[in-house]
């Protein structure tokens, strides 16, 4: 008799730290969006966790790694479901700071029914963060470190800046862009996943229409400035991955989908995966191997509704793709 776990509570050794944003999503589902002073009626109100960084956290952890949330939210009803959440899926919250003086972070999103959304975040406590919130003793411990911007750049460049002077793997989500990236971004990012708007913000353009070859310019515009690594997010397009060693976009196509139901979190998952997936930052074929592994998984997420639930496991990652 085989004494082998199932994949989905084999446990990847290496810690993953996530800083970054947690919050409570009020998310709307309607017919089609309202245009400006008209009034729609939903189909459905579900109130959930989300969050940036908290998503990352969570479908790194779905698919096997230990998981550690640096984060900052308030002393308040919603906070409290946050930290609960984030201990139903296992996931170290020691370096959840409680402040009493500030609300927790809430986003309202609105869904369609070909699953495009608008949101509105509240940033509430994550605005607040600051480099004293930061848990060295956490960052010290993980294998990758992943940031994003809807936190103060302060405390983003902060635990960056420790991940990377010891040897850790950093993966920024530049969410939402900041122009021009910084130094200090760029000196202690080893990659960067932006989606296209945020891509044309960071090289400070505006770009009305998307295509694969605009998006491969944009991507080898970012090498240029500084960035070591870009996955270059493009939702039904797929990923432009380009290494800094070799500097060549490459376009991942992303698998059909049947029928998408919300989009919302996608972003999150492939980075989130991303993290899962990528283990050396000096071979150009490892990005690409993960990049198109963490396609393959964000590709999963959008057939479901909420972001956080819609995340597939490692087993049911496997299943979907034969491996």
């Amino acid at each position: 008799m085989s004494t082998r776990k199932p994949a989905d509570t084999l446990i990847d050794g290496r810690l993953c730290v996530v800083v970054g944003s947690s919050n409570i999503d009020f998310v709307t589902y309607v017919d089609r969006m309202p245009v400006s002073g008209e009034t729609v009626t939903g189909t459905a109100l579900n109130t959930v966790c989300g969050g940036k960084g908290a998503n990352q956290c969570i479908q790194a952890k779905k698919l096997g790694m230990r998981c550690g949330m640096i984060s900052k939210i308030g002393d308040d009803t919603e906070g409290k479901t946050i930290v609960r959440n984030f201990e139903k899926y296992g996931i170290d919250t020691k370096g959840i700071v409680v402040d009493n003086s500030v609300r927790t972070g809430v986003a309202q999103i609105t869904v369609d029914s070909l699953g495009n959304n608008c949101i509105i975040v509240v940033p509430g406590a994550n605005s607040e963060m600051v480099v004293a919130d930061i848990n060295e003793d956490m960052i010290f411990q993980a294998q990758v470190v992943v940031c994003q911007f809807e936190i103060s750049l302060q405390a983003t460049e902060c635990a960056l800046q420790i991940a990377h002077s010891r040897g850790i793997i950093t993966i920024l989500n530049p969410a939402p862009a900041i122009y021009p990236l910084t130094r200090c971004i760029l000196d202690n990012c080893d990659v960067i996943v932006p989606n296209e708007t945020e891509a044309a913000a960071l090289v400070g353009l505006s770009i009305s229409e998307w295509t694969i070859s605009i998006a491969q310019n944009i991507s080898i515009q970012l090498i240029n400035m500084g960035c070591k690594n870009v996955c270059l997010t493009m939702g039904s397009q797929g990923v432009i991955a380009t290494s800094g060693i070799n500097k060549v976009p490459v376009h991942i196509q992303p698998p059909s989908i049947s029928k998408v139901i919300s989009t919302v979190g996608a972003g999150d998952s492939f980075v989130g995966a991303l993290c899962y997936f990528y283990r050396d930052i000096n071979c150009p074929d490892a990005l690409l191997q993960a990049a198109t592994k963490a396609c393959q998984v964000a590709s999963m997420s959008v057939a479901k509704k909420d972001a956080q639930e819609s995340y597939p496991t490692l087993s049911e990652y496997n299943d979907a793709f034969n491996r």
